[in-house]
């Protein structure tokens, strides 16, 4: 989830996560760039696994 940008670690190690507005329009965003054509090239395996589909 930090790898995706929704749980964040301060210098402590304190987690915060994204408000679920703000973690829904995140992964939205997200996800409309993996639908991208232009995106599908530059991600061969992801590209792989939609074309198995």
């Amino acid at each position: 989830m930090k790898e995706d940008g929704l749980v964040a670690e301060d210098a402590n190690g304190a987690l915060t996560v994204l408000a679920p507005d703000g973690a829904r329009a995140h992964l939205d965003t997200k996800w409309d760039g993996l639908m991208d054509p232009a995106c599908m090239e530059r991600m061969p395996a992801v590209k792989a696994s939609f074309e198995a589909l």
